[in-house]
């Protein structure tokens, strides 16, 4: 009996030994193969430390920084926004949406307050945009990034919303060319987010860009735009490159996250500590192989990144365990911010041929047959959907025009639906109504900047 027990123990012992053997042969694979990651990373000179974050995150020029004026502005914006006073406006708190213009809008004068009352930071809003909207804002490559972001994105993402109430506003009032300023300054504004190393930051430049360029859609169709100014947004819309964004900012995701992992694990007694580092190999090697995987598919042009993403995001879909606390959720974030980057570079190459369009217009009295008749007067080439590589599709009757996407790749506007006629998604339709339905004249009321945004509405009998 007591030889059995023994060969028992004896058998148990071997078979602990050979688990634990084999454990520390895996731990010592994972940890060797997050060792070549790591190396293959530093070789490529990408981040790994708050401190190389920073250097990839340039400063702007000491001429062109507006990283106070957009802190100060900013701030003052999202203060004022709170008072209750201002709930029934569109775009700053709980309002509806203007009517169009020339049409009765009952918060017209509630909003000219709103504008006279913050003037100094709606002035200090253009004088950022004149500059280039070049900012580099504090706290951004350390620790504590996410509330140093929450800090300054959340009072730009409000300045937004202002940039487009005042278009409203200067559009009701009869003020096209101010009109045209506030969205001229609203599409320079998301600048401000492009160099940003974080997912979050991005998000909310696209949020602002959003904001714009419904704004620039509605402007199109409802108020005369000079040749100048059609020039000027068109230049705006063609620097924009929201896919040079993801790079940095996946990075920058790839430094937080293994400094979280690194904290979870060094967070505990030495027992603990040294268990955590175990089970955390699987998951830090994983991690680098996810973010890695995502960083070469935004090295591919439009649609492949968007179909190469979402063939990364099928490998790991489902492929999580509870060792893969970190790594389980970055993927799901990528392939986000993937989507919203296509979602708002269809609007910008749809808002950019709108534009080129209006050139054409100015320039020959009537719209193009065909999107080719603006090459190479107006672009040098017709960009494609960014999410099939597809021609957009264009028709012109009776002096308007149609010029949308029919993409499926994302889902509809909450309460929205379907275009009847076109079959496409309301935020990808481009719809001008002929120039004859315009209702401001032809020449708009031209005022300086400084006095746009000093005037005092109660003086004019608003």
């Amino acid at each position: 009996m007591n030889h059995h027990r023994r060969r028992i123990y004896v058998a148990s012992a071997a078979l602990l030994a050979c688990l634990l053997l084999g454990g520390i042969f895996s731990w010592a694979m994972l940890q060797n193969r997050f060792t070549s990651r790591i190396a293959a990373v530093k070789a490529r000179g990408e981040p790994l430390t708050y401190a190389e974050l920073g250097a990839i995150y340039p400063h702007p020029p000491a001429d062109q920084d507006t990283t106070d004026l957009l802190i100060q502005a900013g701030e003052a914006l999202a203060a004022s926004a709170k008072d209750a006073a201002w709930r029934p406006l569109p775009f700053i708190s709980e309002g509806r949406e203007p009517p169009q213009v020339g049409q009765p809008w009952a918060e017209l004068a509630l909003a000219e307050k709103f504008l006279t009352d913050n003037a100094t930071s709606v002035r200090q809003l253009h004088e950022a945009a004149a500059l280039g909207c070049l900012a580099r804002f504090p706290g951004v490559t350390t620790p504590d990034a996410v509330g140093a972001v929450l800090n300054y994105a959340s009072p730009l993402r409000c300045a937004a919303r202002v940039l487009r109430l005042e278009s409203n506003v200067r559009a009701h009032s009869g003020d096209a060319q101010g009109a045209i300023e506030a969205v001229t300054a609203g599409l320079t504004l998301q600048r401000s987010l492009a160099n940003e190393p974080l997912i979050i930051s991005q998000l909310v430049r696209l949020a602002m860009f959003g904001s714009a360029a419904h704004e620039l859609k509605s402007t199109l169709g409802s108020i005369p735009y000079s040749d100048d100014a059609l020039a000027r947004v068109h230049d705006i819309l063609a620097g924009i490159d929201f896919h040079r964004g993801l790079r940095p900012a996946f990075m920058g995701e790839r430094v937080f996250g293994l400094a979280t992992l690194e904290n979870i694990s060094s967070a505990h007694p030495r027992a603990t500590n040294i268990l955590m580092k175990i089970t955390s190999a699987p998951d830090k090697s994983r991690y680098l192989d996810v973010v890695n995987d995502y960083l070469d598919a935004t090295e591919k042009p439009w649609p492949d990144m968007l179909s190469d993403s979402t063939l990364i995001e099928l490998k790991y879909q489902g492929n999580n365990s509870h060792w893969h606390v970190l790594s389980g959720g970055i993927g799901p974030t990528f392939m986000a911010a993937i989507n919203a980057v296509s979602r708002a570079e269809l609007v910008r190459r749809l808002a950019l041929v709108a534009v080129a369009v209006e050139q054409y217009h100015h320039r020959h009295g009537v719209y193009p047959a065909d999107l080719a008749q603006l090459v190479p007067e107006f672009l040098s080439e017709v960009p494609l959907d960014p999410t099939d590589g597809q021609s957009f599709h264009y028709r012109t009757e009776n002096g308007s025009y149609d010029l949308y996407s029919t993409t499926d790749a994302f889902p509809l506007p909450s309460g929205e639906s379907v275009d009847l006629t076109t079959g496409a998604n309301p935020s990808f339709l481009f719809r001008m109504p002929s120039r004859r339905n315009h209702p401001l004249p032809n020449n708009p009321i031209k005022k300086s900047a400084a006095d746009r945004h000093t005037k005092t509405w109660a003086a004019d009998g608003h």
